[in-house]
């Protein structure tokens, strides 16, 4: 069995466990996505920031159990960062600063609404026509499409946060993962996640615009 399909049984098996919990939070994701587009607040800001905060928390322990199962010092790095990320969308309650819209006012509204669309509904479409089918498919609550959906989120707070380190650090810890994570499911065969990758790309670019701000003032 190639490491591929070793990791998508392992997905497998957890999709057949939480099932309906994919459902739930793809409908959690997409009416507090509609709500940032179309009445963004306090309440659903933080709203936002407790619903990632508990996703990646439910990833980091996911990515554990393949830790675990699978026995490769990868999983147990993916699995402390994407702990790490979590911990700080919670701590992120407290800065008001860190605030996603979605709306015209936002310097990056369709790229931002674009990832987190993707994330939750054009992932696993890309997936069924590359010929995944349940479960044995990523779906949102899983790290990869969950993390593109992340970036989305966090893009739309970019033109208010981009001076602040707690930004910055939770951007560069999502991205960089999105890049290592997605380019090593590419070349181990999963080309369904040059997305994840490609997310991670646009968000490294955009920190590079960040920490020269805050670098600068």
């Amino acid at each position: 069995m190639s490491e591929l399909e070793r990791l998508v049984y392992e997905m497998a098996e957890l999709n057949v466990a939480f099932y309906p919990f994919q459902i739930v939070v793809a409908i959690l994701a997409i009416a507090l996505t509609l709500l940032t587009y179309v009445n963004p607040g306090k309440w659903i800001n933080r709203s936002m920031k407790i619903f990632l905060g508990v996703i990646y928390s439910l990833i980091a322990w996911g990515v554990t159990v393949c830790y675990i199962n699978l026995q490769g010092g990868y999983y147990l790095f993916t699995a402390i960062t994407h702990a790490l990320v979590a911990i700080l969308f919670f701590l992120s309650l407290r800065n008001p600063i860190i605030d996603f819209d979605l709306s015209n006012k936002n310097n990056l509204p369709l790229l931002s609404a674009f990832l987190t669309i993707y994330g939750v509904i054009i992932y696993p479409l890309v997936e069924f026509f590359l010929g995944y089918s349940w479960p044995r498919m990523f779906v949102f609550g899983a790290l990869c499409p969950t993390g593109i959906y992340a970036i989305g989120t966090l893009l739309s707070s970019f033109s208010t946060a981009n001076k602040t380190k707690q930004y910055l650090l939770l951007l560069s810890l999502i991205s960089l993962g999105a890049i290592i994570c997605g380019g090593r499911t590419i070349l181990i065969g999963g080309v369904f996640d040059f997305s994840y990758f490609g997310s991670g790309l646009l968000g490294l670019y955009k920190l590079r615009e960040g920490w020269a701000k805050m670098l600068i003032d």
